[in-house]
Parts: C-alpha cells; sequence; structure tokens
C-alpha cells in the first residue's frame, strides 16, 4: 500500500540499508522499483576516500537505502545488507517442494564452495565446503517473523503486485516467456551436440558443453521432466532455505543435485559468501536456471525483476531502530510494528471479494502522490454499491502494509456525527482538550503537526455538501480539516456535488456495480448454493444487476426463511408486478458491519434520498409534465447522487433497478404511481410504435425493455396498451423473437375480447399482427385465415386506413406464395398495387413493397426480363422518396441483386447486394434475419464467379449467426450450414469442414428421436468425405443413412452410394445395388420416373465396364 517517504538523510552515515547488485541488469531492476530516487533532487552524497564503488541512494518502502554496482561495500553506517539478483535453483526443495524458473529464494544461511572446475564428467575440488557464519540474532528473528505463514502469504503477495506494476512500466524486459519456456532436463542429459559429433566454435571441450540454444544442440523435448506446477503459466513464490556459494558458475547437474543432498541447498549463486561475514546479509534472488548446463539467458532479466520486487516486499515488513544522525554501526533491531493510533467502527470483513480495481487504484495513487502536498481521494457510487465496504478493506490493507501510519474514520452524514467522530479521534490519541468548544480547532491543529505522525482520515457519507457547509465556531465544519501533507483524506459519497467540494476531479474514482463472478461470490458468503442452483444464482444476480447491497439482502432474506424461501421463490418476488418492491420493505440487513443508521429497511437506502428531493422543483419537474428545457437540470440532479447514469452517447440514462423499484415504492406511498404510469404507458406507445413504422429498428431495441416494463403496470383504462402490444409483437416478430411475440398478441387478443368497447379500433392491426406470426411459425393455412379477418375488419372500418389495407393485403400475398397458391397472390399483390397507385402514394415504403410482391408474383411465372426493368423503377423511387440511407432502399438493391443473379448478371448483382447488406448493417442487429439472407444472397452470388476467399469469411459469418439463433429443426440452418461447408471445400479447408461436420452429426444423434435431423447430419458429413480421400467412411456413413431415412429418401441414398462404389470401379456391386434399388422403388413415390431413368442409364454404364 501507500509507503511513506523517510526524512533525506543529511550525508552518507544516513544510510543503513545497502543493497548489493553484482550485474548492471540486476541494478536496473532494483532501481525501478525506487519509490524515491534523492539525486532527483540534486542531492549528493559523494564518497570515502579511496571508494572505487558506484552508488544510488533512494527510497524502497519507507526505507533509505544505498544500491552498490559492486560486490562490496563499507560498512561505517550500514546495518543490514541485501545482496540482490539471478541464481540457478535447484529444482527440488529438501522437502519435496517445486522451485520453477522465475521463483524467489530468500537466504536462511550460505554454504561456500570454492569451486575450481564443474565439468559433466565430475567436480574438481581445491577446499572443502565451509558453512559461513551464522546470521545474527536479528536476521535469524526477521526470517523467523518472515516464514510465519501469514507474512509468507503477505509477501508473495506483494511481490506478484510490485512485480506486475514493474512489468507494465517495462514490459518487454519484464515478461514472463511461459511455462513451455520452462525447460529441465535429467541430470545426466548434457548440454552438448546431439544430432553430430562435430564440435563448433562455441563448444567448450573443457567442460565438455556448447553455448549454443538448445533447439539447434538438438536436445530433445521427450527428454524434458515433468513439472507438477507448470501446466500453465505461473506466478512467482518465494520459498527460504540455504544458498551455496562459489566463484565460478555451475553448469552441472549431477554435482548440483550431489551438492544440494549433502548440504539441504535450495540455490546457487556466486556474490553472497564475499558480503556474508562483513555485514549481517539477506540473499534475495530469483531463479534464472537449474545450475546444469541447459542456461537460457532469457530467463535472466525476468529473474532480476521477481528478485527486485521479493526485495520490496520483504523491505516493506523491514523495521529499523530510530538511531541518531550518524551513529555508527548500530546492531539490526527488528521490532514488532508499532500499534497505530486508528479507530475504526467495524472489524474486517473476512468475506470481502472483489473490488480489487478500485482498491488498485486507491493504492497506486497513493503511492504516487508528490511528497510536500496533501493527497484527498473519493470513491463515488450509488447507495448500496459497496462504497463503506470498500473503505474498511482498504484501511485494514494500508494498516497492514505502514505500520507507522494511523487510520481515523469520521461519520459526515450529519453534523453530530462528524464532531463524535472528532472526540474518538481526541481520546484515540490522547488529545488533552480543555474547552468542549475548542474540540475541532484542538484535533484539526494535532493532526496537523508533522511531528504527529502519518494519518489517513475517512470521511464516510459525505452525502449532503449542506453538512460540511455549516458553521461551527465561527468556520465551515470543512475548514476543520487539516491540510498539511502528513494527513491524507478518502472520502465515500453518493454525491459528486458534495465530493467536488473536498476532492479535485481527476481524484474521484467511481464505483460500479460488481461484475456476474464477483456477485455470485458475494451471494455464496450468506448462501450456500449448489452447483445444480449455480445457474438459478446467476440469474439472481443479473436480476439484481450486481448491486452488493441488494446482493447481500436476498441472500439474508432467504437464509433466514430457511426452507421456506428458495432462490428460485425469490427470483418470482422480485418479478415485476408482483411482489418487487413489497420483499423490499420486509427485511432489515442485519449486517453488523454496518452503523446502526444505516441498519434500516433496504428499500429505504434510496427513499431517504428520493425524499430529500421532494420539494426540489427540477425533482417536481421530473414526476410530472413539464417543459423540456427543464429537463436537463432535473436529470443532472439525479446523476449528481448517481442516481442515475449517462449512457455512452449522453442520450439516454440508466437507473439501477434497484434503485426504480424503490423510487415506485415512494410514489405508491405518495400517492404519485398511478398517474406516471399512465402517463409512462402513454409515452412509450407513441416512441416506439411510431419507430415500428418508420422501421427505426435501434430506437426500438433501446426502448423495448420499457416496452416490456410499462406493459406490467396496473392502470385505471387501458388507454393505448392494445396498439403498444401490437407494435411490441410487430417488433419481435420481425426480429425473429417468435415466442414472446406470440405469447403478447394472444395476451392482446384476450385483452381485447374483455373490453369490446375499445377492440373495434384495434383488431384489425392485432389480428394482422397474428397472422404474421403464425407465418413465421410454419402454420400458413391459420395465418392466411386469420390474414383475410384482418382485412375484411380493415375494410369495414368507416374511415379506412389506406396504408393498413395494403400491409394486410401485402402479408396475404407472401403468405399464398409460400403456399405456392399463385392465383391467389397475384390477386391480393394486383389489390394493393392498385390501391397505392390510386391514392397517389405508390413513393411509400408500403406501397413500395406491395408492388415489390406484384413483381415476386410476376418472377413465379418466369418473366425475369420484365421483372428487372420494374425493380429497377422501384429501386429508383424509394431512393428518390426514401433516400439512399434507407431500409426500402436497401432491400430493392438486394431484390435488384437476387434477379440479376438468376439472369446470371453475377457482376452487377455482386455491387448491389454488397451495397444492400452494408447498409442494412447500420441499421439491423447483426443476428437479424435479413442479415442472413443478404449474407447468403452475396456470397452465393460469390461462389457463381469463383471467388471462394472472398465468400468465406462471409459465408463463416452466416454459419455463426445461424448457430446463435437457429435450431437445428430450422431449413435454413441445413441449407446455410451445406454452403458454408461447400466453401471450405471450394478453398481446400477439407480438415476443418470435416471437423464441423461431425460436431454437427454428434449434436443431432444426441436427439435420436429426430430421424431426420440424423439423416442431414450424415448428409452434411457424407458432402465433405466426398472430397477427403476416405472412401471407407463415406461408405460407411452411407450405409448408416440406408438404415434410417424413408422408402424413396433411401433409394436416392442407394443411388448415392452406387456412385461413391463406381467412383472406386466396384461394378459388380454397383449393379447389384442398383437392382435391387429398382426392386425396392414404387410408381407412386415421388421422382420415381426420373429416378429409373437415372438408374438404368448408370446400370448401363456398369455393365460396359464389367464387360470390359
Amino acid at each position: 500500500m501507500a509507503q511513506i517517504l523517510p526524512i533525506r538523510p543529511a550525508d552518507r552515515r544516513g544510510f543503513r540499508i545497502a543493497i548489493i547488485c553484482a550485474l548492471t541488469f540486476e541494478a536496473d531492476m532494483v532501481e525501478m522499483i525506487f519509490d524515491k530516487d534523492w539525486s532527483e533532487d540534486g542531492v549528493k552524497y559523494g564518497k570515502a576516500a579511496g571508494d572505487l564503488n558506484t552508488y544510488s541512494v533512494g527510497v524502497i518502502a519507507g526505507h533509505n537505502v544505498v544500491l552498490a554496482y559492486c560486490s562490496g561495500i563499507g560498512s561505517n553506517s550500514i546495518q543490514i545488507a541485501l545482496v540482490v539478483g539471478i541464481c540457478g535453483a535447484v529444482p527440488s526443495r529438501p522437502d519435496g517442494g517445486e522451485l520453477v524458473l522465475g521463483d524467489c529464494v530468500i537466504s536462511s544461511t550460505v554454504v561456500q564452495f570454492d569451486f575450481g572446475r564443474t565439468e559433466p564428467d565430475g567436480f574438481q575440488k581445491k577446499d572443502n565446503p565451509e558453512h559461513l557464519a551464522k546470521s545474527s540474532i536479528e536476521i535469524q528473528a526477521l526470517m523467523a517473523k518472515l516464514k510465519t505463514r501469514k507474512n509468507l502469504l503477505q509477501l508473495n503477495k506483494r511481490l506478484v503486485f510490485h512485480l506486475q506494476a514493474l512489468q507494465k512500466a517495462d514490459p518487454e524486459r519484464t515478461k514472463y516467456l511461459g511455462f513451455i519456456q520452462d525447460h529441465l532436463y535429467p541430470p545426466t542429459y548434457v548440454h552438448t551436440h546431439h544430432s553430430a559429433t562435430v564440435a563448433c566454435e562455441q563448444c567448450n571441450p573443457d567442460l565438455g558443453i556448447c553455448g549454443k540454444d538448445c533447439k539447434v544442440l538438438g536436445c530433445k523435448d521427450d527428454q524434458l521432466i515433468k513439472r507438477g506446477r507448470l501446466v500453465k503459466d505461473v506466478t512467482p513464490i518465494i520459498h527460504f532455505g540455504t544458498f551455496g556459494s562459489s566463484n565460478t558458475v555451475l553448469r552441472c547437474g549431477v554435482e548440483r543435485d550431489k551438492l544440494a543432498k549433502a548440504h539441504l541447498l535450495v540455490a546457487f549463486e556466486m556474490e553472497g559468501s564475499g558480503v556474508w561475514n562483513i555485514l549481517p546479509t539477506i540473499l534475495i534472488k530469483a531463479a534464472c536456471d537449474y545450475a546444469d548446463s541447459h542456461k537460457d539467458k532469457r530467463w535472466q532479466s525476468y529473474a532480476a525483476a521477481v528478485a527486485a520486487t521479493g526485495l520490496k516486499a520483504v523491505l516493506e515488513m523491514l523495521e529499523l531502530p530510530e538511531d541518531d544522525a550518524g551513529a555508527a554501526s548500530a546492531p539490526l533491531f527488528l521490532q514488532q510494528a508499532r500499534s497505530p493510533a486508528k479507530y475504526l467502527p467495524f472489524p474486517r470483513d473476512e468475506n470481502f471479494v472483489g473490488r480489487e480495481d478500485v482498491l488498485t487504484s486507491l493504492q497506486t495513487r497513493f503511492e504516487s502522490r508528490k511528497p510536500g502536498y496533501q493527497l484527498r481521494l473519493a470513491i463515488l457510487g450509488m447507495g448500496g454499491v459497496g462504497k463503506y465496504q470498500i473503505a474498511i478493506e482498504y484501511a485494514y490493507r494500508f494498516l497492514d502494509q505502514s505500520s507507522r501510519h494511523s487510520v481515523f474514520w469520521i461519520f459526515a452524514g450529519s453534523i453530530t456525527r462528524f464532531q463524535q467522530g472528532y472526540k474518538d479521534i481526541a481520546c484515540q490519541a490522547k488529545i488533552e482538550v480543555l474547552d468542549e468548544t475548542k474540540l475541532l480547532d484542538s484535533v484539526c491543529q494535532w493532526l496537523s503537526n508533522e511531528s504527529n505522525g502519518q494519518y489517513t482520515l475517512i470521511l464516510d457519507n459525505v452525502d449532503d455538501r449542506a453538512v460540511l457547509q455549516e458553521v461551527q465556531n465561527g468556520k465551515q465544519l470543512q475548514h476543520y480539516l487539516p491540510t498539511t501533507s502528513n494527513v491524507s483524506i478518502l472520502v465515500t459519497s453518493r454525491s459528486r456535488l458534495a465530493a467536488v467540494d473536498l476532492v479535485d476531479t481527476k481524484n474521484i474514482i467511481p464505483v460500479e456495480v460488481m461484475d456476474e463472478q464477483s456477485s455470485i461470490e458475494l451471494l455464496k458468503t450468506k448462501l450456500d448454493i449448489d452447483e445444480e442452483f449455480e445457474e438459478l444464482a446467476l440469474n439472481l444476480v443479473r436480476q439484481l444487476e450486481g448491486l452488493p447491497l441488494a446482493i447481500i439482502h436476498a441472500g439474508s432474506y432467504i437464509a433466514v426463511r430457511g426452507s421456506r424461501m428458495t432462490v428460485a421463490k425469490y427470483l418470482e418476488l422480485l418479478d415485476a408486478g408482483k411482489s418487487g418492491d413489497r420483499i423490499l420493505d420486509k427485511t432489515e440487513i442485519l449486517d453488523n458491519r454496518r452503523n446502526m443508521e444505516a441498519r434500516r429497511i433496504f428499500s429505504a437506502i434510496w427513499e431517504r434520498q428520493i425524499s430529500a428531493f421532494k420539494w426540489n422543483p427540477r425533482f417536481q419537474y421530473l414526476i410530472s409534465i413539464g417543459e423540456d428545457r427543464k429537463l436537463e437540470d432535473g436529470l443532472n440532479l439525479l446523476s449528481s447522487y448517481s442516481l442515475v447514469a449517462a449512457m455512452l452517447d449522453g442520450d439516454a440514462y440508466k437507473m439501477h433497478r434497484m434503485v426504480q423499484l424503490s423510487l415506485v415504492t415512494w410514489m405508491k406511498k405518495n400517492g404519485l404511481f398511478e398517474a406516471r404510469a399512465s402517463l409512462a404507458v402513454c409515452l412509450v406507445d407513441d416512441i416506439f410504435t411510431s419507430s415500428v413504422l418508420a422501421r427505426r429498428f435501434p430506437i426500438c431495441e433501446t426502448i423495448l425493455p420499457h416496452a416490456r416494463k410499462v406493459l406490467t403496470y396496473k392502470v385505471d383504462g387501458l388507454g393505448k396498451i392494445p396498439a403498444l402490444m401490437t407494435a411490441l409483437s410487430t417488433y419481435l416478430a420481425d426480429n425473429y423473437r417468435l415466442c414472446e411475440a406470440d405469447r403478447i398478441s394472444q395476451e392482446a387478443i384476450a385483452l381485447l375480447d374483455s373490453n369490446s368497447a375499445i377492440g373495434e379500433k384495434h383488431i384489425a392491426p392485432l389480428l394482422s399482427c397474428r397472422s404474421n406470426i403464425l407465418a413465421l411459425q410454419g402454420n400458413l393455412t391459420k395465418a392466411q385465415s386469420l390474414g383475410e379477418a384482418a382485412l375484411e375488419k380493415a375494410k369495414a372500418d368507416p374511415n379506412p386506413d389506406t396504408r393498413q389495407i395494403v400491409s394486410i393485403l401485402n402479408q396475404l400475398c407472401i403468405i399464398s406464395m409460400k403456399m405456392d397458391s399463385f392465383a391467389k397472390a397475384e390477386e391480393y399483390s394486383k389489390q394493393a398495387s392498385h390501391l397505392c397507385l390510386d391514392t397517389m402514394e405508390p413513393g411509400k415504403d408500403w406501397s413500395i413493397l406491395a408492388m415489390s410482391n406484384h413483381i415476386t408474383v410476376l418472377h413465379s411465372q418466369g418473366k425475369l426480363q420484365d421483372l428487372e426493368y420494374i425493380r429497377r423503377q422501384l429501386l429508383s423511387l424509394s431512393t428518390d422518396v426514401n433516400g439512399a440511407i434507407h431500409m426500402t432502399t436497401f432491400e430493392m438493391k438486394w431484390m435488384l441483386g437476387q434477379d440479376l443473379s438468376r439472369q446470371k448478371k453475377f457482376r452487377e448483382a455482386e455491387i448491389l447486394i454488397k451495397e444492400a447488406l452494408a447498409g442494412m448493417r447500420t441499421i439491423l442487429s447483426s443476428d437479424h434475419d435479413l442479415i442472413l439472407r443478404l449474407l447468403r444472397s452475396l456470397y452465393g452470388t460469390l461462389s457463381e464467379l469463383q471467388q471462394w476467399q472472398e465468400a468465406e469469411p462471409l459465408s463463416r459469418e452466416a454459419f455463426e449467426i445461424v448457430r446463435r439463433t437457429r435450431t437445428l429443426d430450422d431449413e435454413d440452418s441445413w441449407h446455410t450450414m451445406h454452403e458454408f461447408l461447400a466453401i471450405l471445400v471450394g478453398i481446400k479447408k477439407n480438415d476443418e469442414a470435416e471437423s464441423i461436420a461431425r460436431d454437427v452429426l454428434a449434436i443431432t444423434r444426441q436427439t435420436p428421436s429426430k430421424i431426420h435431423l440424423i439423416d442431414e447430419g450424415l448428409t452434411v458429413l457424407c458432402q465433405v468425405l466426398r472430397f477427403q480421400d476416405k472412401p471407407e467412411e463415406l461408405e460407411r456413413v452411407f450405409i448408416e443413412q440406408l438404415g434410417i431415412t424413408t422408402k424413396d429418401d433411401q433409394i436416392r441414398r442407394m443411388m448415392h452410394l452406387g456412385e461413391h462404389l463406381f467412383r472406386q470401379a466396384r461394378y459388380k456391386e454397383v449393379e447389384n445395388l442398383l437392382r435391387l434399388a429398382l426392386r425396392i422403388d414404387h410408381p407412386d413415390w415421388p421422382g420415381y420416373e426420373e429416378r429409373k431413368a437415372d438408374m438404368s442409364l448408370m446400370l448401363t454404364k456398369v455393365e460396359q465396364n464389367i464387360s470390359r
């Protein structure tokens, strides 16, 4: 967490910690973790006479340190030396634990080896190993402290945190190479040429190894030793143990293991023994190799980064005694961190989850603050989003890391609570206050005195800016806050206006709702959730939109009711229109970590704020009908208190569901709901219905949730609800959301049946909508019947709506064509076209559609050139009337492109369909049915032009749409799949095509009752296998199909199998198969004569080949 800068030493004798690095890149990494570099202030400390070393001086983790670029240092004032850098690791610790490359090793002691030369053939010693003197008592005490489970976990956590910060600052040099590059070979497997016996220029004949890369030498992967930790990328962990230190690099795996076993070593290095007997020393090094012949220098820079961050983690736990400036070489004294003065109202929450982004942001800002300047931060968010929980967790983490720092908590929601906070500080810090009226001044002065230490004040619930602007003893409360650099201030607030009174806007950190994973973790702290109920739990946190307080409320509500309440039942209660607002009033949140003021009924969290707005004219406007110019003021008021938030485009606002439920509850209690609900229905109906008619689909999608919501309101009089239900059903059906469209349309019809007084006005469009839904579901007969009833109702209206009648005629025309009733289709299309011309509105999009349908009917008669002419006229007309960028214009281009394709005019068709697709993408969702159909038209045209590479991504997109939005029962799914696989085969991606085909077949086999799907799956696989050199598999698939198809299909499959056998010159088998097929085939089956002719022709060819 935040590190406090110590006083800058007056001279070089003020430095008591030395960091020693032997290699430049090791020192570079240490310099990068400096919290402060004193040389940047222009400070120079000089060197002692005769000292040839080079130094850098700065601050790490609150300690003044000197970094020496050498292997030794004078010991004038140094109390502890830390040797930092890289080492060679023993792969297995004495206790059996694994070390991997990048792990950090901290010395318990050092064994010195005076090596002469290490060779694969053996190890030549000049002297016996020597155990260096034991560490000082102080160092041993520090080691004992660091090895405790709690501190070791914290050390590892802090190392990873600092490493991530270092990697962000210098990603190139600190990058982790990945577990795949972490290679450990058997000790006897020497790093030399494995594929040749001739030595090269990099071979060392004395050591019997080569300096080239393992890949070049042919070191085999099958020789690698599998490691338990290296199944994925790993973060480094810290190990404590004995180092082996020598004057040469160890490059022999056999000797490494021998020495490690004899002396219980965990790592090897070269510099530590030179410092150990001079100064109290700790070695902090990271593994860059396994002390064998297979060294890889690419790991060195990363290992140096790990060692440097391990150093910083250790220094964060190191306490040096107070010492007079310039005192000589006092012994290291490790004392427990002094108990800081603190007042925190609640214990730490052991179930705290998530929020690492906010905590990291707070920490980073504290660590990067400017010396001499006070830092003020604020966390801002709506009520219930977890601001105070974040502040509590931050405070405890802060105290864990900075034992010299104190934290005080002040509730700033009222003048009384603020004053009580200052009384608590006076009590905790033992500030003598003789005059009660001088309390605020006395505490402020004491906090502002830098000699009293470093402090953080947490001001909680700064929601009302008026509180801190209240005058006490001649000054506003906010002026009793210290402004000196030794005091940092953290504010929690719902109100941006209140926060900016105290904190610069760039230091305000927004707190959003939780992500799904954190929300589930939080819910599990209150409920035991079995795996089978995970989906329900996920649905619950989605319904609660990740609001922590709502999740805690739900968990508590369910838990205290035992078996009487489940997640599923709670979801039913939460459902709007039932008891969603009622359950918010039911249960108190029994949470001892909240102040008593906050432990109230859940809905009151926002009701109190809403009630505070009651007499605010801007809020009054928002809940009434007023002038548009006042809207922005009202929204700004709610936004400033985090009750609503502007969307990215700034034209819309979002409100959390819990806030909305609380607002509904407040309105009901105050008798405002009925009028506001009626107004909401009218507003949504006007926007949604007009957008559907104008086909402004993005607007429809934005308003859709609101349309669904207002239909749940129970208001006096039906008003515009039937029209809204019709518009909603129409939009949903057009976007292929047929189940919901079907339900709403049926509910609308039932509503009109029970209210005949208003039924006549809405019945025709509703019947037409229902007819369209049934047609899309494939129930054409009933769709036609309802359409005709709708047409009759529309024509019977005393003031007939031409647009409505033409739309119904258009729909009936399309249904008739789908039923192959072209005479009826032509009749409907003629009526619609004449009606458009008679009303002189041929340029309207519904008129253009009517004439297009007429064209489609003509197309069924094969008059392609006439159709092309009329299509061009319609395209020109739509462009003039609607503009070039309009959905109808894009549809006209698409239809003309299809006509041109049918006439083999593929180049012009390609251009038109591309323009249509590009235009439709700007209007429709990516999964819309029209996008799918356009994609199929375009890649079909490209395929005709043999432009396979361009067709492939389009067909892939279409295939993905089908996979996301359609079932295998849908005919378009199979057509799209066949087309995609054909294109893959066309560009020689046979393996991918086969893989997809097998996946599809596997899915179809999961529903064995649906034989037709399995048959289609087998057909898809056959399509691909024909282009693969796998005749046996293709034959097996053909034979399997024969066993599951209908009689007429079976004959067709036998013919396909015969063709396959014919290509393999298995003529006798083909003859037997075809003669059997001819005997089985029946004249009543469709296509009999054509099949018989084809099989007879094939038999003739077979007999000719047999006779040869």
